[in-house]
């Protein structure tokens, strides 16, 4: 199983368990530091996933906060999921895949016809392909979208097409047979 860490505020992974747990006990990350994996509602601190930090070895919590320069206040601290937005940090690879598929679903969606929504499908599916290998799981939204409404507007159009021939093969053979 695949697990996903945060820290100061940049999410990383895909790891194995077995790692995860290694940077734990070699102090690379904290109890304090967020993980996430498949099946988990949302990504919770180390120290309360029993699968990552048993109980018995979890660390006890500082028992005095650290001292804060008067002058400068402390920055609250934002998960990779809810970053705030840095002039620094790099714009996710995928967010113009994702938002390319959407728009292109929902304008064949709008315009009628099935040379948008197939592109729209395959560009959400590249496009979240992607994201799962690099772990960035920004504009996740978006490419799921424009893939499922994408590929349902391929099936409706795909099953008008179907009909459209089996009504022109019926006619066909009727006139074929003098009816």
């Amino acid at each position: 199983m695949s697990w996903f860490y945060a820290q100061n505020g940049q999410q990383r992974g895909p790891i194995e368990l077995a790692e995860l747990q290694g940077l734990l006990a070699g102090g690379q990350l904290t109890g304090h530091d967020l993980v996430w994996t498949e099946g988990m509602p949302q990504w919770q601190p180390a120290a309360s996933v029993p699968t990552v930090m048993p109980a018995t070895a979890m660390p006890a919590p500082p028992s005095a906060p650290l001292p804060q320069s008067p002058a400068i206040p402390a920055a609250p601290y934002v998960a990779s999921y809810q970053s705030a937005y840095s002039p620094y940090e790099q714009p996710s690879k995928h967010a113009g895949l994702a938002l390319t598929s959407m728009i292109l679903s929902l304008l064949s969606l709008a315009l009628g016809g099935p040379f948008l929504s197939i592109p729209g499908a395959i560009c959400g599916h590249i496009a979240l392909k992607g994201m799962r290998q690099t772990g960035d799981l920004r504009n996740q939204g978006f490419a799921q979208a424009g893939f499922w409404v994408g590929l349902i507007l391929s099936l409706f159009w795909g099953l008008i097409l179907l009909i459209i021939i089996v009504i022109f093969i019926v006619a066909a053979v009727g006139a074929a047979s003098g009816h």
